[in-house]
């Protein structure tokens, strides 16, 4: 995905579209011509390497398993895709965030397709 097409008006609806496809339907992408420079880049991928170089058991401390949000370590193998074991290593990680769906206990419940409708609405309108 090109970065470049998020900054321009008329080519952001479709780079936003194009972004929410790769993320829902394919579950990773490849974003070129992003503002982040060689050098963070280049720390990133060190940064990187030296987690998946930590010792077994300093991973399975923040094991998957162990998270309700599905957030954290995955072992080889442990994984499944189309019912076979997928044999990658892998970290799931996420920022804290605000929810801009404030949902309080005396309101009905916001259904996940009526949040992603108004997240979507608010990313093309340009609130997010």
């Amino acid at each position: 995905m090109d970065f470049a097409l998020a900054n321009d008006i008329a080519t952001k609806p479709k780079f936003l579209e194009s972004l929410r496809r790769a993320v829902v339907n394919v579950g990773f992408l490849y974003i070129k011509n992003t503002p982040v420079s060689i050098a963070i880049q280049e720390t990133l991928i060190k940064k990187g390497i030296e987690l998946f170089d930590l010792p077994l058991e300093e991973k399975l401390k923040i094991e998957m398993a162990n998270s309700k949000h599905f957030l954290g370590y995955a072992r080889l193998g442990t994984e499944i895709t189309a019912m076979k074991p997928d044999y990658r290593e892998q970290f799931d990680v996420s920022t804290s965030y605000c929810s801009i769906f404030q949902v309080r206990a005396d309101t009905a419940t916001v259904s996940s397709q009526q949040k992603s409708q108004r997240l979507d609405q608010a990313n093309l309108s340009g609130k997010i």
